[in-house]
């Protein structure tokens, strides 16, 4: 479920901030108080240690 969150929120502000569209895919989601911490693959690359603060993710999503 925080999986389809937080793609969301990043196909958004990638759509957004640079005008574009990727194939995202979150894995590996660990909640780390304040903030989720996740492996992101985005198109066909691995990026690993991508964070995101869960007040942006709530205040942009809800």
């Amino acid at each position: 479920m925080i999986n389809k969150k937080i793609e969301r929120y990043l196909e958004n502000h990638y759509q957004q901030y640079l005008g574009k569209q990727h194939k995202m895919k979150v894995t590996h989601v660990v909640d780390r108080g304040h903030y989720y911490q996740f492996h992101l693959w985005k198109d066909d690359a691995l990026v690993i240690g991508e964070t995101v603060w869960k007040n942006d993710l709530m205040r942009k999503i809800d």
